[in-house]
C-alpha cells in the first residue's frame, strides 16, 4: 500500500501548472502572478500636498510669526484630482486640497492651523521650510521599479497598489480547480443522489458520509474554486 506522501508525490509529478491568464485586476484576487510587475511611472506621479492648507514660496514667509503675520494674496485654488497646471508667483499663496499637484514654483504647504483662512487674502503666522507638507514625486515608487514579483500571491493591497501605478491588468496562474470523489459506500443499503443537499440525513444505521464534507474546506482556504463532493459507489455508479 502507497503511503500519504508516495501518493503526493505521484500527484505532484503529474500535475501542470495552467497555462497564465490575462485579467483584470478585480479578477485576479487570489490568484498568483505569473509575471514580475515593474513600475512604468513614479508614484506619486508629481509633487503633492501634504494636507489642506496654501502652498507658498517658503522663501515669502521669512520672519512670519504670531504678533508678526505675512500677508499672502490668494490667486487660484487647487483640488485633489485636478490636473490642469498652476504657476504660483511671489507673494502669493495657493489655496490646496490634501494630495493635489503643487503649483509650479511652490515648495512647501502652510497648513490651515496658523493662517486666518482666507479667501483672497491669507495671513500667515508661521515660518514653513521649503518641502514641508509635501509628497515628493516618486516617494512611495519609483519608475522602473520592481513591486511585486512573480509568485506573489494578489489580495486587497496588491490591488490597490497596481492601481496606484496604472496596472489594470495583470497575467496570473488561475487557480486549481478541485474534484472531490469519495469511493465506496457510507454503510449497507445508504445512497445519494447528486441532488442529495451535503448534510441531508441518511437512514440508519447507515453513518453519515463525511468525508466530502471534511476535504472540501480545505481547498476552500486554499483559493480553489469551491468543489462539489461526489460518490462513486462500490459498483461503479456516480451518484
Amino acid at each position: 500500500m502507497r503511503t500519504v506522501a508516495e501518493h503526493l508525490a505521484a500527484c505532484l509529478e503529474i500535475a501542470q501548472p495552467a497555462p497564465p491568464l490575462d485579467v483584470v485586476l478585480l479578477d485576479a484576487v487570489g490568484c498568483v502572478l505569473a509575471e514580475d510587475v515593474v513600475a512604468d511611472l513614479d508614484l506619486p506621479a508629481a509633487d503633492l500636498a501634504g494636507l489642506d492648507g496654501y502652498a507658498v514660496m517658503s522663501a515669502d514667509l521669512s520672519g512670519a510669526a504670531e504678533a508678526a503675520p505675512v500677508v499672502l494674496e490668494v490667486m487660484d485654488s487647487v483640488r485633489a484630482g485636478e490636473t490642469h497646471p498652476t504657476r504660483l508667483v511671489p507673494g502669493a499663496a495657493v489655496l490646496i486640497d490634501s494630495g493635489a499637484p503643487l503649483p509650479l514654483g511652490a515648495d512647501a504647504v502652510v497648513p490651515w492651523a496658523v493662517t486666518d483662512r482666507g479667501r483672497s487674502r491669507v495671513r500667515v503666522r508661521a515660518v514653513v521650510g521649503a518641502g514641508d507638507n509635501v509628497r515628493r514625486r516618486a516617494d512611495d515608487v519609483a519608475a522602473g521599479t520592481t513591486v511585486l514579483s512573480r509568485g506573489s500571491r494578489v489580495s486587497a493591497r496588491q490591488i490597490a497598489l497596481l492601481g496606484g501605478i496604472g496596472r489594470y491588468r495583470v497575467k496570473v496562474l488561475p487557480a486549481p480547480r478541485v474534484v472531490i470523489v469519495s469511493i465506496g459506500r457510507a454503510g449497507r443499503g445508504a445512497r445519494a443522489t447528486s441532488s442529495t443537499p451535503m448534510g441531508t440525513p441518511w437512514p440508519r444505521p447507515s453513518p453519515t458520509p463525511v468525508d466530502g464534507p471534511s476535504v472540501s474546506p480545505p481547498c476552500r482556504t486554499s483559493s480553489a474554486p469551491w468543489p462539489r463532493p461526489s460518490r462513486i459507489s462500490s459498483c461503479g455508479r456516480t451518484s
